[in-house]
């Protein structure tokens, strides 16, 4: 819409009919981030001059027509102050820093004005570093009070790639007034954080849409047997595995008395039990919903014997579990050969109904996926190219491909016809064997021609570029935007070395004529920094692959409500090491290993503080004890 007004404003008075058209006034989207690729693309702000011609032209002119308003964090302040919108009852806050949103509602009196009109609210929050922070959820409590007559609000759940997932038991209900919101799509963090929301003031709450990044739940239920009878629409997902399915979500659902529209989508792991299908579901929960209309699922089950070994079912088993119970179609494979596991199990209804297909192996059976738009692929059993052919027909619009597979291809034979996947934009090949990457970047082998962001070790790269030195046009790189390279601790330790052969070098020609002992120091000073700047890296990041590891293996071991405690803690330390203590380490590390280092960053301190004394003797000249004072500081 910013490109029409631009572009057709004050042409002729028929495009000057078009740029003011209701059609377009009514829904008016004031971003550049018209879908999930955009979110990518941070270069593609609006232009500053553009947004000014059209807070100043456009607005003032249609601002009493705008019933829908998007919005992003560097536009919202000119926008809202240019004038009032009274007809305004729908507002989408996009692509926001957390401490930037939660400071405009808590400062900005034209937004707090804004809340108190409109009905629906959409909220997009940016990733943080800080899983944790409870701004997220402060957020959330504020706009719940602030906006009295919210009807519907999208917390966080606006686009399918979007990894903010805020904690909210830190919410004080004590403190809210009881809302009048009826539908909630959310994120959330926990299991936890998705029972204080059914326990909460929401009274009014009929249909809850959410994701839950984690099932991991540390507390006990808050009420455990208190119906939900105002519910009628839920829908639940949660990509991650789970072990609680049969302690906390089971219960949780047999709450929903009223049911009338239930969507699941589950990974769950069981140990000594059986695989989940059509009588489990029935007994367990859907004989409780009398009033149910519709059930849409996909559950994953991984099953592990620990101390009993059941017979696992068949395929044939698991189909006939739904006959005779009112289920609509329904598809399932399983996959006996899988990682520290004796079998894995899809269900699912069909059509399938979801955006995402995560967990798909090498036992997928085949089926039309229109909808689904994201695909996450892992097995011990290399993936051939015929299920990649397989995938590019089954899954027609795909636009976001995980690939997780460490095993080499054993069959790389390539059909007469190219396999093409015509909207892929974003490829994560992080955790893929050079093979995989081969197949998808090479032009012979597969055509992405939509494809902008990448995600690829950095070991791969070279080996299929042949160092950087192969012909560009062999690659499906015409529309590459985003290159995210997985670069491994060697070439760290290669940077260092190389950056202390050339530092040798550039001392020798700026001083030739200096000591042979004075070389020696510096150089030992420098080798004692770039050691001690590796040690402090591989100690600082291993504790995260080596947790990341051993989660990966006990995945299937059910654990103690103690125990998991104990692992989240060690998870959040083993985070904290990689993402705070290892970049902000180097300065220290310089600091305590080099003495030349210090004596140029205490030359440096003195250059600002001298440099600070001038400006201020211009401004008002110092006393005579004041400089001395200062003088003997320094």
């Amino acid at each position: 819409m910013i490109d029409v007004f631009h572009s057709f404003m004050d042409v002729n008075r028929r495009f000057n009919r078009l740029v003011f058209d209701s059609f377009y006034i009514h829904d008016l989207n004031m971003t550049t981030i018209i879908d999930t690729t955009s979110l990518y693309d941070q270069t593609s702000l609006i232009d500053p001059k553009v947004l000014s011609r059209i807070c100043e032209k456009i607005l003032p002119r249609i601002h009493d027509q705008i019933y829908k308003l998007t919005v992003e964090e560097y536009s919202i302040n000119q926008i809202l102050t240019v004038s009032n919108y009274p007809q305004l009852y729908s507002l989408s806050l996009i692509n926001f820093q957390e401490e930037i949103l939660y400071q405009y509602l808590t400062d900005n009196l034209i937004l707090r004005d804004l809340t108190k009109q409109i009905t629906h609210l959409n909220i997009d929050i940016k990733e943080t570093i800080e899983h944790c922070s409870e701004i997220g959820s402060k957020i959330f409590t504020l706009i719940l009070s602030l906006c009295k007559n919210l009807i519907v609000l999208n917390f966080c759940h606006m686009f399918p790639t979007r990894n903010y997932f805020p904690p909210l038991f830190y919410l004080l209900w004590e403190n809210c007034i009881p809302s009048n919101l009826i539908k909630l799509k959310i994120n959330v963090s926990t299991l936890v954080d998705c029972l204080y929301l059914l326990d909460g003031p929401l009274v009014c709450l009929s249909t809850l849409i959410i994701n839950v990044s984690s099932t991991f739940c540390p507390l006990e239920y808050i009420n455990p047997t208190k119906k939900l009878p105002k519910l009628k629409y839920f829908s639940f997902t949660a990509c991650n595995y789970t072990t609680d399915y049969d302690d906390l979500i089971v219960p949780l659902l047999c709450r929903m008395i009223n049911l009338e529209q239930l969507k699941l989508y589950l990974s769950v792991v069981r140990s000594d039990s059986t695989y989940i299908d059509g009588t489990q579901l029935y007994e367990q929960f859907l004989i409780y919903m009398t009033q149910l209309k519709k059930f849409t699922f996909y559950i994953t089950t991984i099953v592990s014997f620990r101390t009993v070994r059941l017979k696992l079912q068949s395929n044939e088993d698991i189909q006939r579990s739904f006959i005779g119970r009112g289920y609509q179609q329904v598809a399932s494979y399983i996959h006996s050969k899988t990682f520290s596991s004796n079998g894995k199990c899809h269900i699912y209804s069909l059509p399938y109904d979801f955006e995402y297909f995560v967990n798909l192996d090498n036992s997928f059976q085949g089926g039309m996926f229109h909808k689904v738009r994201q695909l996450k692929m892992n097995d011990v059993i290399p993936f051939e190219n015929k299920l990649f052919k397989l995938i590019s027909q089954n899954f027609p619009f795909l636009e976001f491909l995980y690939i997780s597979n460490d095993y080499s291809q054993k069959d790389n034979q390539h059909s007469s016809t190219l396999i093409t996947f015509p909207y892929l934009k974003f490829l994560d090949l992080k955790w893929a064997h050079v093979d995989y990457t081969k197949l998808f970047l090479l032009r012979k082998n597969i055509r992405v021609p939509c494809l902008s962001n990448l995600s690829i070790e950095y070991k791969s790269l070279i080996t299929i570029t042949n160092n950087f030195t192969n012909d560009a046009t062999q690659f499906n790189f015409d529309k590459l935007k985003s290159l995210d390279v997985f670069a491994p601790l060697i070439l760290m330790i290669t940077f260092s070395l190389v950056t202390w052969r050339n530092i040798r070098v550039a001392h020798r020609r700026v001083h030739p004529a200096s000591t042979i002992s004075s070389m020696r120091q510096r150089d030992f000073q420098l080798t004692r920094m770039l050691v001690a700047e590796v040690v402090v890296y591989v100690l600082s990041t291993i504790p995260f692959p080596v947790y990341s590891f051993y989660s990966s293996v006990t995945m299937s071991i059910n654990k103690s409500v103690d125990q998991q405690t104990i692992e989240a803690f060690i998870n959040f330390i083993a985070t904290v090491f990689m993402v705070y203590i290892n970049p902000s380490s180097t300065f220290y590390v310089y600091l305590a290993t080099s003495k030349t280092f210090r004596v140029e960053f205490k030359a440096a301190v003195k250059n600002i503080w001298h440099r600070v004394l001038r400006r201020n003797q211009q401004r008002q000249p110092l006393n005579e004890p004041t400089m001395m004072l200062a003088t003997r500081f320094l």
